[in-house]
């Protein structure tokens, strides 16, 4: 029975008993007046007792309590009509009850209630001698009176009852229809999602055949363009069937232990794979307060943090945008909190309501200017309400948006995501050249950003506000990095290759931005992210650029495995493989690596740390055990965004060969391939 059903039901005994209470209290009061046997004064109050007790203990099912509640009422009136004159009134409480008991759809209670009165006339001829041949006439027209009207009630409430099951009937065959109909649009959206992801999946295999091969120039863009297509076609349908879900309460959270920086890491990599736009300045700023696991759906989690940058990048045409991750401690944990900013076009504050209300086209006009269903922001406002969080959203139309998402956490391993071991002896110089940027939201995007990680990683940061100041403050020297971005990087070339030949140089670059050959600085493409910039200065030594040198051996025949849930990571990881000669395969769980391994010999493993169902550690553990331990000895290196200076020699202990930050980097996987399948020599 629903919660308002129920509520009725207890209304209605309520008033049963109220009614019954006061009709025990006048008929108290008739009995001392008219001087009837006070004694029957016991029996009534044992009775309106007996009722509450009833009531407030549940005692019996409801209909029983009601069945009780009427035999108790019906017998105070046997003893109310026992004396001369109240024949008349009775059919006034008789109609009372009847009117209240239509609510319980008992025609047969009714139907009772209504011949009741037959005998408390025959009570009044056969056994009191009240009504006989010289009764006043107008005490049989009132009797008269008092029939027609409990007739009338009980015909009325019977039909009225009728009708309701008749309804009833129809509102089921309705639910029943509408059942019926859900499931077979569950089939048509499976079957849809079936018919829709099989030639994708063979576009993209295609596509990846053809990236492979020798293509180059257009043709390789083109095929290119091809492949993202498809991964935004099967986002698309994605959107379609989670949208479908949230609207018919078919969705569920998964909850389980993560690491949020992996899964930061991996959204961003996602959204930006599938929206490569170099015109755009984004930083991807995360605070080293950040807890390393958390409690929660990654899954869900991912696809929020992808659908908002995803939104942010398809409509911002100028500028760029910034997101923020940061907690705030709780009770329960702590809140985690996304904060995304933009230049984009904004909307309107009623088509922010709609957004809210699941009218989800923004844009539906001839001459939209970017493509998509528009569930995005629809479908992360379920999904953070499905865990009990909230979005905040802000936006003006042509001066940008920002969308705030809370999510509160339970935390696992509150040590901190990444931090960076003795951060005093980095001493950091950086020129970006803000007056470059066609809006000046960007500039305070990246002061933010350097502002977090100066605060939380105790670094010695420096500005330089000029070209000139730069050359000053490099040729005085006590700076250990200096970082750039791409626009200072081709006003001085020449200036900044000299530098980079004895003090490491990070370009912060667009994504087809290159160097000058020979140039010995390091690119990190856009969107600028904390972790990047950690990862990086974690990657030198005293200041000092680690000098290994990348073998030139031949790694052919050579067959690395990759394993990781991300796509986007896979991708990277085999193009590097690719262009190093080395072959790789490729599983997307634990799971499915052990499988593989169990069949097929491979000479070094990329085991991604954080996966569903199987994390890496158990994933190696099985493989080392496999085939009479065949790969106890095969290199299996470890993919985490756990950035924290200890994690090396933790994934050590736990049995890994060696540790691999994400976001993956080609430099970073070069250095692992020649470490261990060839010959890294110093120079």
């Amino acid at each position: 029975m629903g919660q308002e059903s129920q509520e009725n039901q207890i209304t209605l005994h309520v008033l049963l008993l109220i009614v019954f209470t006061v009709f025990g209290i006048l008929l108290g009061v008739i009995i001392v007046i008219s001087g009837w046997d006070t004694i029957a004064l016991y029996p009534l109050a044992v009775a309106a007792i007996s009722m509450w007790i009833a009531h407030i203990t549940d005692l019996g099912t409801p209909s029983q309590r009601i069945y009780f509640y009427v035999t108790l009422i019906l017998l105070a009136l046997i003893y109310y009509g026992y004396h001369d004159g109240p024949i008349t009134d009775i059919p006034i409480i008789l109609c009372l009850l009847i009117i209240l008991l239509a609510r319980v759809k008992d025609r047969k209670l009714i139907s009772i209630i209504g011949l009741s009165y037959i005998f408390y006339i025959l009570e009044n001829i056969f056994i009191t001698g009240y009504l006989h041949a010289h009764t006043a006439p107008i005490v049989y027209s009132r009797i008269a009176l008092g029939v027609v009207c409990l007739i009338s009630a009980t015909c009325i409430s019977n039909h009225f009852i009728k009708l309701d099951e008749s309804s009833k009937d129809e509102i089921d065959d309705v639910k029943a229809e509408l059942i019926a109909a859900e499931k077979e649009n569950e089939r048509f959206l499976a079957n849809m999602s079936h018919e829709l992801r099989t030639p994708i999946n063979a576009i993209r295999g295609t596509s990846d055949i053809m990236l492979n091969s020798r293509l180059a120039g257009q043709d390789k863009r083109n095929a290119l363009n091809i492949k993202n297509s498809a991964r935004r076609l099967t986002r698309q349908v994605d959107d379609v069937l989670l949208y479908s879900e949230l609207q018919n309460d078919r969705f569920t959270l998964n909850y389980t232990e993560y690491e949020p920086l992996s899964v930061i890491n991996d959204a961003v990599s996602e959204a930006f794979k599938l929206n490569r736009n170099g015109r755009l300045e984004f930083a991807i700023d995360v605070e080293q307060n950040l807890p390393r696991v958390l409690e929660g759906d990654p899954h869900a989690i991912k696809n929020l943090i992808v659908r908002l940058l995803d939104n942010s990048i398809k409509f911002t045409f100028v500028g760029g945008g910034y997101m923020h991750v940061w907690t705030r401690e709780e009770e329960y944990g702590v809140n985690l909190n996304i904060d995304i900013h933009d230049t984009g076009c904004g909307i309107t504050r009623e088509e922010q309501e709609k957004l809210f209300n699941g009218i989800y086209i923004v844009d539906s006009s001839s001459e939209r200017k970017r493509g998509g269903l528009g569930l995005g922001l629809t479908i992360v406002q379920q999904i953070v309400s499905a865990m009990n969080g909230y979005v905040f959203l802000e936006s003006k139309p042509n001066e940008g948006t920002h969308v705030h998402v809370t999510i509160p956490s339970k935390v696992i391993d509150k040590s901190p995501a990444f931090e960076m071991e003795n951060p005093e002896k980095y001493k950091i110089l950086y020129f970006f050249n803000y007056s470059k940027y066609v809006r000046p939201e960007i500039a305070q995007y990246y002061q933010s950003m350097v502002d977090h990680i100066v605060s939380y990683k105790g670094l010695d940061v420096s500005a330089a506000y000029s070209m000139e100041e730069v050359k000053d403050k490099m040729e005085r020297g006590g700076f250990t990095h200096l970082f750039i971005a791409a626009n200072v990087y081709r006003s001085e070339p020449v200036f900044i290759d000299k530098i980079a030949s004895y003090k490491p140089v990070c370009v912060f670059g667009e994504p087809d931005f290159r160097l000058r050959k020979g140039s010995l600085a390091t690119v990190i493409s856009k969107p600028i992210f904390t972790l990047n910039v950690i990862n990086y200065l974690q990657n030198t030594v005293d200041g000092v650029m680690d000098k290994t040198v990348i073998s030139k051996e031949d790694y052919s025949g050579k067959l690395a495995l990759v394993v990781d849930d991300d796509d986007m990571n896979l991708m990277v990881a085999n193009g590097v493989l690719s262009q190093m000669g080395v072959e790789s395969e490729t599983a997307n769980s634990g799971e499915v690596s052990i499988e593989m391994c169990s069949s097929k010999d491979y000479d070094i493993i990329f085991m991604d740390y954080m996966m569903p169902e199987m994390n890496g550690i158990k994933a190696m553990r099985a493989i080392r055990e496999i085939r009479g331990g065949r790969y106890k000895n095969v290199p299996i290196i470890v993919l985490t965004a756990n950035a924290v200076s200890s994690a090396r020699e933790d994934f050590k202990r736990e049995g890994f060969d060696d540790f691999m930050s994400k976001p993956i980097e080609s430099c970073s996987l070069r250095k692992i391939i020649s470490k261990y399948l060839g010959k890294g020599v110093e120079r």
